[in-house]
C-alpha cells in the first residue's frame, strides 16, 4: 500500500496546508479529508487483496471528491476575481 498511501498523504497536505477560511469552506475541506480517510481501506483491498468491488467504491468516492473540489475551485476563482476588482 506504500505508493497509494503516500499519494493520499500528499493530497491531504496540499489541500489542508495553511487553510484559513470560513466555516462553509472548511466543511468542504473536511468532507474531502473524510473521503480520503474512507478510501484507505478500499485502496488496500483493491491493490493488495485484488478486490474489484473496492475499485468500484474508490471510483465513486473519487467522483464525490472531484465534485467538491470543483466547488472549491469555483470559490477560489470567485475570491480571486473579487480581490482583483478591489485592487489587491
Amino acid at each position: 500500500m506504500g505508493i497509494q498511501h503516500n499519494i493520499l498523504d500528499t493530497i491531504y497536505k496540499l489541500i489542508f496546508y495553511k487553510f484559513k477560511k470560513g466555516k462553509e469552506e472548511m466543511e468542504k475541506f473536511n468532507l474531502i479529508q473524510q473521503k480520503l480517510e474512507e478510501m484507505k481501506t478500499d485502496i488496500e483491498k483493491f491493490y493488495t487483496k485484488e478486490q474489484n468491488a473496492a475499485g468500484s467504491r474508490l471510483r465513486k468516492q473519487l467522483n464525490e471528491i472531484r465534485k467538491v473540489a470543483a466547488e472549491i475551485r469555483k470559490d477560489i476563482q470567485n475570491i480571486k476575481a473579487e480581490r482583483k476588482s478591489k485592487g489587491k
